[in-house]
């Protein structure tokens, strides 16, 4: 089984990946969350998702499982922030 790694300092996700009880560990990527002009909500939320776990992956072992979320929601193609 590989390694399970949450890409986030979120203590809201760390809680429910507490709940599979299954080890994982916890990486911080740097990652800025800042909305790229003329960018869709679904496009800000999707991307910061993906590089959270790219840059999340890039700092553990090739095999293990990384998961990556967006810092926020969308609501009527606004983003908004999530709640933790």
């Amino acid at each position: 089984m590989s390694e399970l790694v949450l890409a986030s300092g979120s203590p809201r996700r760390f809680e429910l990946l507490q709940l599979l009880d299954r080890p994982f560990n916890v990486v911080h990527p740097n990652v800025p969350e800042q909305r790229l002009p003329a960018e869709t909500a679904d496009d800000y939320v999707r991307r910061l998702a993906l590089s959270k776990a790219r840059a999340g992956a890039a700092m553990v072992t090739p095999n293990s499982t990384v998961l990556g979320r967006g810092g926020a929601s969308c609501l009527r193609n606004r983003a908004v922030n999530s709640i933790h």
